[in-house]
């Protein structure tokens, strides 16, 4: 191959991939936030506990993350999926398009089995599903759940109505061995 066909070549090769990846595909070639960085730019009246457990009847749930705080639990499941994911409340399983695509399970779902779980432990208690997904693109039917690592501080930070006493946040932390 001549030397400017070759230059030619990698310059379309280089064009196509910049185009996949910031455009269309996986988002970026750099991951976007980790969720636990992102928490740890919350104020000190919330307390964020890594990887909880809920015991079930059947074995344990784990939860990425659970936000104790005056203003409610927010119960986090952090997907590091990479495309674009189209969001779909009430479907069984949602569509990964992009390098490794597929179809996953919905993660609200699994959200959903570990609140009533806390439910049933705790009482009614006022909790937050959110599912953050930290390098994917959001497309399908908005969902004030499902969010991207850019919008979880502002809808953990949306709600500032304090709901939870001192007493029924340290019943949760016990509760998740966190005190």
């Amino acid at each position: 191959m001549e030397p400017i066909s070759l230059i030619l070549v990698v310059l379309l090769l280089g064009a196509g991939a910049w185009f996949f990846f910031k455009k269309g595909g996986r988002g970026s070639f750099v991951a976007g936030p980790r969720v636990g960085a992102i928490l740890r730019r919350l104020g000190p009246e919330y307390e964020v506990v890594e990887n909880a457990t809920v015991p079930t009847p059947d074995g344990i749930i784990q939860i990425d993350f659970l936000v104790v705080s005056p203003y409610g639990l927010f119960v986090i499941n952090e997907r590091d999926d990479a495309g674009r994911v189209r969001v779909q409340a009430g479907q069984r399983e949602w569509e990964v398009r992009g390098l490794g695509g597929g179809l996953i399970y919905n993660p609200l779902w699994r959200n959903r089995q570990a609140i009533n779980h806390i439910e049933n432990k705790l009482g009614d208690l006022p909790i937050a599903s959110l599912v953050v997904f930290v390098n994917a693109k959001l497309e399908g039917i908005p969902d004030e759940e499902v969010v991207t690592g850019n919008q979880l501080l502002p809808a953990i930070r949306k709600a500032r109505h304090a709901v939870l006493t001192a007493e029924q946040q340290q019943t949760v932390m016990t509760w998740f061995g966190n005190r």
